[in-house]
């Protein structure tokens, strides 16, 4: 069985970096429009990776991360100062550190040396073993997983509170010990299950025992990899060239997260700033115009002497894409990336038709819309031209709508109503009396946002609470993937306990609307009103039109990689700038700077992966949508998260009716867009640019 995808971890600043697997299972990534966060595209299977993913979910938010440096002046509590009521309750998973290390002693123990004898004795036996064999086989594996995600949630909740804390890392660190030691010693289980010959893997698959047992699908899963299997001696090859294949991608990472200075830049009033990756989204969010294109000057200069390399990189991850799909026997690498969840090719290509042909009522329009009140709060400037700087700088007067967190989480809970009582009280007893959540910033404390937890824990959400309209919306996110994670405890055996990242945002974006829906009725001037518009535009923007323009650019990318197209850095700069163009309209000056984009987003190291944000938000606007308007029994949506991973993501939308094979669901979202765009600019009406000079008689 293989590793997980907790092999990774998404830093808060949007910037990815190999990490140890305790730190992001199944990233539950809220889209950032200025960052890609890496997604990593392993080969699916049961086993492990689907294990593991469960064993930690987060949610890294990187715009809203980078923004949220502590208000405070004085400086942040050390984690000893922070009251009980302000933080998670990890004593119940382990009442004391004592009681934690003497678990991971006894894994270690039962491991023997990291040959886990419980499980190795299978090993050999599953061509003779039977139903019965392979379902004494999983037993015994899942129920050593279970107490193995224990020690790793424990531990990385611990660490991430004080990551100063070194008996806290060193506690981490040997729970990360007995996951690496359990993955290697039973890496062997799925290539022999997928060995079996047809006749008995598919009698296998339909054994009332394996039904019986809870096991046909998870075994079902793994069968899909057969035809994609090669034999023993393949598999050992393409395993020791996949760490020279990766080459190129750790080389990204070195470069990227840590070689490259950034020059200091000047605002509008001459006063010198530190650019960074980790602020460059403060900077283009400046209302000062020169500070913003200064900052997106000044890192594209960067990036740009870089350029070759950085494309020699890109060009390597893709090829390795290309050369593992070949080897696998799929028809090309987008097969290869959606078939081992039961995803048709078809949902990503009709996505991006879709989204394309939507453009000119939708994002040129925004752009349009964008330029004019850009334009009216700039009325010494005649010939206002918008540039790619212009982009995410504020449209709205500061309007001051703050939550403290008391506020927030009161709100929070209120909007769920729809949902009804029982999913309610998940979310109130959660945030009220079970201490779901780690609230506030302290030294040392990791950045950013995410929900954890495993099939034995209850949900766990990191906060940095700031007491502002991200904070809020951050919460009410993250209690989504939370209240999602509770569902399907309660419903699902461990094996079917994770979700795929395809429908993992469904839940997180769904209570989001929610939460937009009460914002909405509670605010009484205009002022709000247009605040509450612009930033639910912002995150459509963000989440389905930003990811769907980045996810027809991997696809372009990639199939020209297939067809033996050489990615140089002209071939890679001219396709990314007329993709950028197309998708941002006429209004947006064509600055020669965007084209080097493609060569700082880290996603694109990873396999065709973007997509699954903008499928996500259109079924959850169309689910929130059809159970707010009655459509739909709010029962249908909460069967979705019961589900877990027990049926494909796919099929088990259309079960609460949102089909992804059809278009519908993404025309609805533009539709939506676009409403939102019409309805903002009836609200900014007044705010109009200078009228043009007359000629002088």
């Amino acid at each position: 069985m293989q590793a997980s995808r907790a092999a990774f971890a998404v830093s808060g600043a949007g910037v990815v970096r190999a990490a140890v697997p305790a730190t992001a299972a199944a990233s539950r990534t809220r889209r950032s429009t200025f960052a890609s966060h890496q997604g990593v595209s392993l080969r699916p299977s049961g086993g492990l990776l689907s294990a593991l993913r469960a064993a930690t979910r987060r949610t890294p938010v990187a715009a809203r991360v980078t923004m949220a440096v502590s208000a405070a002046t004085k400086p942040l509590p050390a984690r000893s100062e922070v009251s009980d009521e302000d933080t998670w309750a990890v004593d119940s998973i382990f009442p004391t550190v004592d009681a934690f290390t003497a678990e991971i002693d006894a894994l270690n123990e039962l491991s023997d040396g990291g040959k886990w004898p419980s499980l190795a004795r299978y090993r050999g036996t599953l061509a003779s073993a039977g139903p019965s064999g392979v379902v004494s086989l999983l037993d015994a594996f899942f129920a050593t997983m279970r107490r193995i995600q224990v020690i790793h949630v424990y531990g990385h909740l611990q660490h991430d509170t004080d990551t100063a804390d070194d008996d806290k890392k060193a506690g981490y660190g040997r729970a990360v010990s007995v996951y690496y030691s359990f993955a290697e010693a039973t890496s062997w289980i799925d290539s022999e299950l997928v060995a079996l010959p047809e006749a008995d893997a598919t009698a296998l698959v339909a054994s009332p025992e394996v039904a019986a047992a809870g096991y046909s699908f998870y075994l079902k899963k793994i069968m899909r990899a057969r035809a994609h299997t090669l034999s023993a001696e393949g598999e050992e090859l393409i395993a020791m060239a996949s760490k020279a294949m990766s080459a190129s991608t750790k080389a990204f990472g070195a470069l990227n997260n840590a070689d490259f200075v950034f020059p200091s830049i000047r605002d509008g009033q001459g006063e010198l700033h530190e650019l960074t990756l980790g602020n460059y989204i403060g900077h283009m969010r400046s209302r000062d115009r020169r500070r913003r294109e200064a900052a997106f000057k000044g890192l594209y200069g960067v990036y740009g002497a870089h350029e070759n390399s950085l494309a020699e990189m890109l060009a390597g991850a893709v090829e390795k894409n290309v050369f593992t799909a070949r080897a696998r026997k799929y028809d090309g690498v987008l097969e290869s990336a959606l078939a081992p969840n039961g995803i048709p090719t078809s949902v990503y290509t009709s996505l991006v038709e879709t989204v394309r042909a939507s453009l000119p009522r939708t994002m040129h329009k925004y752009a349009k819309l964008r330029r004019r009140l850009l334009h009216s709060q700039s009325p010494a400037v005649r010939n206002f031209q918008l540039h790619y700087w212009d982009l995410y700088a504020p449209l709205i007067p500061d309007v001051d709508i703050q939550f403290s967190y008391d506020e927030a989480r009161k709100a929070v809970v209120e909007s769920v109503a729809p949902l009804g009582d029982d999913y309610k009280e998940v979310i109130r007893a959660g945030l009220f009396e079970r201490r779901w959540v780690d609230k506030f910033e302290n030294a040392n404390k990791r950045s950013g946002a995410y929900s954890s937890g495993c099939h034995d824990t209850q949900p766990f959400v990191l906060m940095n609470y700031q007491e502002n309209l991200d904070g809020i919306k951050t919460l009410a996110h993250e209690l989504g993937h939370s209240a999602h994670s509770a569902l399907s405890r309660s419903t699902q055996p461990i094996q079917y306990l994770d979700y795929s990242i395809f429908i993992a945002e469904v839940a997180s974006t769904f209570n989001e609307e929610l939460l937009q829906k009460t914002l909405r009725a509670s605010v009484s001037t205009d002022e709000e009103r247009m605040m509450l518009v612009n930033a639910q535009l912002d995150d459509i923007r963000g989440t389905f039109f930003r990811q769907t323009q980045l996810a027809d650019f991997e696809l372009e990318m990639t199939r020209a990689a297939e067809a033996k197209t050489p990615l140089t850095p002209g071939f890679l700069k001219s396709l990314y700038a007329r993709i950028s163009a197309d998708y941002i309209g006429p209004d947006v000056a064509a600055d020669p700077e965007i084209e080097l984009e493609f060569s700082r987003i880290p996603h694109f190291h990873a396999r065709l992966y973007v997509y699954q944000y903008a499928t996500s938000l259109a079924a959850s606007a169309q689910l929130a949508d059809r159970v707010l308007a009655g459509d739909l029994n709010a029962e249908a949506y909460l069967d979705v998260l019961r589900g877990g991973g027990s049926v494909d993501p796919v099929e088990l939308l259309q079960q609460a009716g949102v089909d992804l094979e059809t278009t519908g669901p993404f025309e609805a979202i533009c539709d939506k867009f676009e409403q939102l765009v019409d309805e903002l600019d009836a609200l900014t009406a007044h705010m109009q640019p200078p009228a043009p000079r007359q000629p002088s008689a």
